[in-house]
């Protein structure tokens, strides 16, 4: 995930032993579906059938290895090593000889770890609110912006907080865990800051099976952008044309910049 601290690395490092629990439906599912939804998109802009693609913010695979089962050469990176181990693991019980180049490095500067240009850069699972203010991500996006090739695709995907800006929740998402061996709950509740559209976000997990534990993973404030904010921003970022689709099997809207 995207971090501009340890604390953030850390957290998602103890939150990856999670991770399997959190899908709606049964891992490694999400990692095959999301990768058929995000292939749609790629084709809906003619991007080519090989086409590279950087991860910038890739947790534990899911949307790196669902690409690169579609055929893609994938080069997936992540600040929290816990994370990255993670996704290592999974990939392998998939299929071993999956093309991910997994680095371990921070998202708000790729050209200090990638080589050459991408098709696409894309970013899933909230990730990019974490850097907690619109300068910060759109200086993440012009950095994106110059390592795509011509016609390259930026996919963030993200939060719209339109509505969840007027009534300013506690309660931000809950569900039942869907893990044949692990089963209880997860919360994710929103400390709003006074004056602020900013919120602390914690995610919680309250087991039941194998064991009555609970887990707590607070982070530092997150950016709570609406989607007419995050389109301004890839605007910004100097991409051509800038759009939001739903699309089925992705949680949160897909926003795309294209070059």
């Amino acid at each position: 995930m995207i971090s501009n601290n340890k604390k953030i690395a850390e957290q998602y490092t103890l939150l990856s032993q999670h991770y399997d629990d959190w899908f709606s439906l049964q891992w490694p599912e999400p990692a095959y579906r999301q990768g058929k939804a995000i292939e749609k998109i790629f084709k809906n802009f003619q991007l080519p059938n090989n086409a590279r693609v950087l991860d910038l913010t890739c947790g534990i695979g899911t949307q790196a290895i669902g690409l690169a089962l579609q055929g893609y050469e994938v080069v997936a990176l992540d600040i929290s090593d816990g994370q990255l181990r993670k996704a290592k693991e999974e990939a392998n019980k998939i299929d071993p000889n999956l093309k991910i180049e997994w680095i371990l490095g921070d998202a708000t500067e790729p050209k200090k770890y990638v080589n050459g240009t991408f098709d696409a850069v894309i970013s899933f699972g909230n990730s990019l609110p974490l850097l907690g203010n619109e300068e910060a991500i759109i200086s993440c996006m012009r950095q994106s912006q110059t390592i795509l090739k011509s016609n390259g695709l930026l996919l963030v995907s993200m939060r719209d907080h339109s509505e969840l800006r007027k009534t300013r929740p506690y309660l931000m998402g809950s569900g039942k865990l869907n893990n044949k061996d692990r089963q209880g709950i997860w919360i994710e509740t929103g400390e709003w800051l006074q004056g602020q559209n900013r919120y602390i976000s914690h995610i919680i997990f309250i087991m039941s099976q194998p064991e009555h534990k609970e887990y707590h993973y607070p982070f530092p404030p997150l950016a709570a952008l609406t989607a007419e904010e995050t389109l301004n921003l890839i605007k910004q970022a100097n991409f051509d044309t800038s759009t939001m689709q739903r699309v089925e099997d992705i949680s949160f809207p897909v926003f795309i910049g294209k070059k």
